[in-house]
């Protein structure tokens, strides 16, 4: 409706928020974008001094921003009235996200990082928020790779993100220690549907060690980096760097064809 918002955070040369100025945190700043200078029309200022912005979205007439230095504020904005926006609503958990996305009206889904409350980060995470009440924003459910230790492209590519009607799929690296090398690792997609009454249910991991050893030879044990994936009809497309597998989001980890590439 005419209106640019921006959501910063004031830094310094040191790490997190800037509190010089009496400028400290994280901000919303709400422009005229159809004035030539596009002037400010309304801000807010001063979210989670010490911290930085990790995730926003902005959704009609409300936005969702996460910051973290040690655990991870999730806050609810009230952007209805543009000169004058607020925060109504802030849940601490540890951890973080890294992506936020809106599911209906109700419910966010963020992506980031499991932790505990002492700051310490323990692996990939895909999250479910729900809004409904935007003054008490709670965390409904949340699914973590069964590994000691994980991470993914998606935390700091969106691309990597595929949010197809009721499903998610995200790249997962993981490592659990023990095993014949010291640690044992995995790499793929992870699959998972979104039911806003039951939360987030994992369907598959798809895993194309098989296409590496068509491409790379049978003697090959390398778990490739998945990079991508993306619907086209009803069929799931997960892309690696060894090639590209089709199946089904019923039976992710079934593969109807694949494509190498040597």
């Amino acid at each position: 409706e005419g209106l640019l918002r921006v959501a910063t955070t004031d830094q310094n040369w040191r790490w997190g928020s800037d509190d010089e100025n009496g400028r400290a945190g994280n901000n919303i700043f709400v422009l005229d974008a159809e004035q030539p200078a596009m002037p400010l029309v309304g801000e807010l200022r001063g979210l989670a001094p010490g911290e930085r912005i990790y995730a926003t979205r902005f959704q009609a007439d409300r936005a969702f921003m996460v910051t973290f230095v040690q655990i991870d504020p999730l806050f609810t904005i009230d952007l209805s009235r543009p000169t004058d926006p607020q925060a109504v609503g802030e849940l601490k958990i540890p951890g973080y996200s890294a992506y936020l996305q809106a599911i209906g009206d109700d419910h966010v889904l963020g992506v980031g990082m499991d932790g505990d409350w002492d700051g310490g980060l323990n692996g990939i995470a895909i999250s479910l928020f729900d809004v409904s009440d935007f003054a008490k924003p709670t965390q409904q459910d949340q699914l973590t790779l069964e590994c000691d230790y994980s991470w993914s492209e998606a935390l700091w590519d969106h691309h990597a993100i595929m949010v197809h009607k009721d499903t998610v799929a995200i790249p997962a690296y993981g490592y659990r220690w023990g095993g014949d090398h010291g640690y044992d690792s995995q790499a793929g997609l992870l699959v998972a549907t979104i039911d806003t009454e039951t939360g987030l249910n994992q369907t598959g991991f798809i895993d194309h060690s098989d296409l590496a050893r068509e491409v790379w030879g049978t003697g090959s044990g390398y778990a490739p980096q998945m990079l991508r994936s993306m619907m086209i009809e009803d069929n799931l497309f997960s892309i690696s760097e060894a090639g590209i597998v089709v199946s089904t989001l019923d039976n992710p980890e079934v593969p109807l064809a694949t494509v190498p590439l040597r």
